[in-house]
């Protein structure tokens, strides 16, 4: 490199190093803005309103979370991810999974496998587990799909949600199948 390329190159790192930090702090501030209403009117349902409208409440909550996220890849990526409501249905079922009472557990999988059948967390605990299995099947499934672009992304994402919905349904031992499960603590 020459002298002269030296010097631009370093004054436009140097530059952008501030603006960037800038645009960070202000995306950051903006997101922090819209979502502290959300969370107030949230905490404000949690201490305030009867058990039907608290229930309402945490289900809008968690539809909100999905579609948010849901934008935020479908709308930075320009790529259509069909598969994102399967990493939804791992962590529900996971976190069902690890929280209900052994008595349930008893009557509705009791033939679970890997011992799930005598494990019962608390809702926090399997939240976490989940997320990590979820991470975990998410950057697999991430390392494949990223090489991919435009419509081959959206047709891997697909199959991977109708593997995730096959297992789902033919894993009865653990999911029950096509039968509500009714196992789910409240």
């Amino acid at each position: 490199m020459s002298e002269s390329t030296e010097i631009v190159v370093a004054r436009s790192s140097a530059a952008a190093t501030p603006a960037g930090n800038s645009k960070v702090r202000r995306s950051l501030i903006g997101g922090l803005v819209t979502a502290l209403p959300v969370v107030l009117i949230g905490l404000a349902l949690l201490v305030f309103a009867p058990a039907y409208y608290t229930h309402l409440a945490l289900a809008a909550f968690v539809n909100l979370i999905i579609v948010v996220g849901l934008q935020v890849f479908m709308g930075n990526s320009n790529i259509a991810n069909l598969g994102h409501s399967a990493f939804v249905g791992v962590g529900a079922y996971g976190v069902a999974v690890l929280s209900t009472p052994l008595a349930m557990k008893k009557l509705s999988i009791p033939d679970a496998p890997f011992g799930l059948a005598s494990v019962e967390l608390n809702p926090f605990v399997a939240a976490v587990l989940a997320l990590l299995v979820v991470a975990i099947l998410a950057a697999i499934s991430g390392k494949i799909i990223s090489r991919l672009s435009g419509v081959a992304a959206t047709i891997v994402s697909l199959a991977l949600l109708i593997i995730v919905h096959s297992v789902f349904l033919n894993w009865t031992d653990l999911f029950k199948g096509n039968r509500p499960s009714s196992a789910s603590p409240r």
